[in-house]
């Protein structure tokens, strides 16, 4: 299915003729995306969490099975990074205060490397 829709939309941007291999499932259940993005939030202190389809109120996540261990450890790092520092707060759609939006972890794992950044590269509510 993923693959009928990547040729659908080559061909709707002018690329008729790109090979799309099948794909090939992870042989792991666990640890295999290798990007994870997450919201900030404040619920307690902040906290990094994700939105239930069809939510608007977002679950605090601690551990998360999905991406690698790397990965794991620099979502650890960034928030205790953010909870130390006192200024640092998520956005607030209704107030506009605060500049924490999102955290999107990459993880190249056969280079053993992680970025953290916000997806978009942005700074927060714009």
């Amino acid at each position: 299915q993923k693959r009928e829709l990547l040729l659908l939309r080559c061909r709707e941007f002018g690329l008729p003729g790109v090979v799309v291999e099948a794909s090939v499932g992870s042989p792991s259940a666990f640890r295999f995306h290798s990007r994870t993005e997450f919201k900030f939030f404040l619920r307690g202190g902040v906290q990094l969490g994700l939105h239930p389809a069809g939510s608007p109120v977002p679950i605090a996540v601690g551990l998360c099975h999905l991406h690698p261990s790397a990965s794991q450890r620099a979502f650890e790092a960034t928030l205790e990074a953010v909870r130390s520092e006192p200024g640092a707060l998520p956005f607030n759609e209704r107030t506009g205060t605060g500049y924490l939006c999102q955290a999107l972890f990459r993880a190249a794992t056969l280079r053993g490397e992680v970025g953290v950044g916000e997806p978009g590269g942005g700074t927060g509510a714009g």
